[in-house]
């Protein structure tokens, strides 16, 4: 069959970045010795880690699967492919990763965050990882779907690699609060990196088709695709173009840096939704700009204008210049993280 590559709708917003913290959950006394049912038919060798850096996130591809009735699913830049009913929805998710549907996603309440118990809903995502944690610790954090105390805690294996299977029942409150089954394993592809795979609800009627595509997981090589980041002067003009027009700009210094070093770097915290090597432009520019900040509730206040804004610091998609995240400040101290950033750009 022709490869089909999925053209399902991956447009987001990059208003803020959207921290999401993954809750360390009570300690187990140690994984159970468990092996899933099947393996991947062709284990991937363990091969020496490759670093790639991250421009574009490449597509989901979509091929007919070894039996009938299945298609198989993959990742271009997750370097991971698995098979899926050929029925099912499968769209491209955050950090390399996938959002798959026994149902449109789309046609139900909360794009369908919460199937029925005849339905099932499988999330695929490549999850930073720095801590060097085993993957039994990584198991008992879950995931992005509001992890919750683990039940149980299986060791196995996915794809020739050693993995754990975590039983856990969503913190959520309801309709949310369904039981999840999480794989946890390192692909030999990526260096500071685990692969995640969710399914729930755990105890639905078609839990058995998530083990199968769990069984069916091949890794490989990841083939980032490449695209050329906007020039400097394209970057200061996305940057400044509305500064200019409501305030004023003294100085605008900008550097192409990879999303890992400016959160290192500036300590902004983590991002669970942003790619690490994803290349980004940081623009900071100084001047006097109308406040972007909210006035503190004061029933005494006298009404006025908020004092101006002096400092603002953006982070825009190096290949769009979409805006995802920033700071202001009504003091023009400048930054003494940014000049410790190593610009990219020429």
């Amino acid at each position: 069959m022709v490869g089909r590559v999925l053209m399902g709708s991956a447009l987001v917003v990059f208003a803020s970045v959207i921290v999401v913290t993954v809750a360390a959950l009570q300690e187990r006394d140690g994984p159970q010795v468990g092996v899933l049912a099947g393996r991947s038919p062709q284990p991937t060798a363990t091969k020496a880690v490759t670093v790639v850096t991250m421009t574009e996130p490449g597509p989901l591809t979509r091929i007919a699967g070894s039996a009938a009735g299945y298609d198989r699913i993959a990742s271009s830049d997750g370097g991971w492919s698995m098979e899926i009913p050929d029925k099912w929805v499968a769209e491209k998710g955050n950090l390399r990763g996938a959002e798959i549907a026994s149902f449109d996603m789309q046609g139900t309440d909360s794009s369908g965050n919460a199937p029925a118990s005849d339905q099932l809903r499988i999330r695929v995502t490549v999850m930073p990882e720095y801590d060097h944690l085993s993957i039994a610790e990584l198991g008992a954090k879950g995931g992005l779907s509001g992890p919750g105390p683990a039940i149980e805690q299986v060791a196995t294996a996915v794809a020739g690699q050693p993995a754990v299977r975590t039983l856990m029942r969503s913190s959520s409150p309801q309709p949310f609060d369904q039981k999840h089954v999480y794989w946890h394993f390192r692909s030999p592809f990526l260096a500071d990196r685990i692969l995640i795979i969710d399914a729930w609800p755990a105890d639905g009627a078609l839990r058995a088709i998530a083990d199968r595509a769990i069984a069916t997981v091949l890794l490989g090589q990841p083939k980032v695709t490449m695209a050329a980041p906007l020039s400097r002067q394209q970057t200061i003009d996305r940057a400044t173009t509305y500064l200019r027009a409501f305030g004023r700009v003294d100085h605008v210094s900008e550097k192409l840096v990879d999303y890992h070093e400016y959160e290192l770097v500036s300590n902004s915290g983590r991002s669970y939704t942003v790619d690490p090597d994803e290349l980004v432009w940081v623009v900071v520019t100084t001047g006097e700009f109308v406040s972007t900040h909210s006035r503190p509730y004061n029933p005494n206040a006298s009404p006025g204008p908020l004092p101006p804004d002096r400092l603002i610091v953006q982070v825009l998609r190096s290949s769009t210049g979409d805006f995802f995240s920033g700071m202001s400040s009504e003091q023009p101290t400048w930054p003494s993280w940014f000049d410790g950033l190593t610009d990219r750009a020429p």
